[in-house]
This record gives C-alpha cells, structure tokens and sequence, in this order.
C-alpha cells in the first residue's frame, strides 16, 4: 500500500525532512543554514527561480520611525546573506540548472 503525507506547513515541513520522511521542494531561504551544516542535501541538481517578488510596504512617514528603519536594516542583511549563501551554493554546485516551468 502506498502512502503519502502532504504538508503545507513549511516548519513542519523542514522537521519531517530532517527526520527522513521523504522529499520536498523547498524555498533555499528557509534552509539554506541547514544545506550549509549538511543537514539536509539537495537531490536534484535543478531549481527554480519564484515569480514571485517581497515589498516592504507602509505609509511613508513610517520610514523615519526607528523600530520600522531597524526592520528594513534586518530584513536588507538577512535578503544579502540568503543571496551570498545562494551564490556560493552556486560556485559549489556548478552542475545546477535552472527548471523552467
């Protein structure tokens, strides 16, 4: 008999993964620190690229208070390190290929 789990929590997701319970397409920035400990692997040497882009939006006199211009900073450092991890993904895995749906 087969069976099949379907999650579409990502935290549970990540969990089921790192207790061997199958497979899943999975946005790097959400485990891109688990592929750099080695916790998890990727099988395929595909990726896809979303459609999908990320907006801080908000009134524009809210980017002069403090807690919001300290949100954007952290939120500017976390999107940089995704990327360089990213990149350098990349550089260790030359025989990765974008998958054009």
């Amino acid at each position: 008999m087969n069976s099949q789990l379907h999650i579409a929590d990502s935290t549970a997701l990540v969990e089921a993964l790192l207790s061997a319970q199958g497979l899943a397409m999975m946005r790097f920035g959400l485990v891109y620190e688990l592929l750099e400990k080695g916790q998890l692997i990727c099988p395929l040497p595909i990726y896809m690229k979303s459609q999908y882009d990320f907006y801080l939006v908000a009134p524009p006199q809210h980017f002069k208070y403090q807690k919001v211009m300290a949100f954007k900073r952290w939120i500017e450092k976390e999107v940089k390190a995704i990327d360089s991890s990213w990149q350098a993904y990349l550089l260790r895995n030359p025989d990765f290929k974008e998958m054009k749906v």
